[in-house]
């Protein structure tokens, strides 16, 4: 996509350009995944400090949430139609 190669482009997830219920069911599945990790991230941030112990629930956390958001803008950005 013409994204990518913006000013903004490396901080912009990879998009799959798929047929719109195919999108829609990866968005379902990314977000399910944010919300399969969300408590243990809330426990690994209530104290303000992202310790050693809890950077890996924090990374998980962060490559879910841009997977979830690479998944919205498939929908956004993606084919229409089956």
């Amino acid at each position: 996509m013409h994204f990518k190669n913006s000013v903004l482009g490396k901080y912009l997830p990879e998009l799959q350009l798929i047929d719109a219920p195919m999108a829609v069911l990866k968005l379902q599945k990314e977000m399910n995944d944010v919300k399969n990790v969300n408590d243990e991230a809330i426990e690994a941030v209530c104290d303000g400090v992202i310790d050693s112990e809890e950077q890996s629930i924090w990374q998980r956390y962060k490559k879910e949430i841009l997977e979830m958001a690479s998944a919205c803008l498939t929908i956004w950005y993606g084919k229409e139609g089956a």
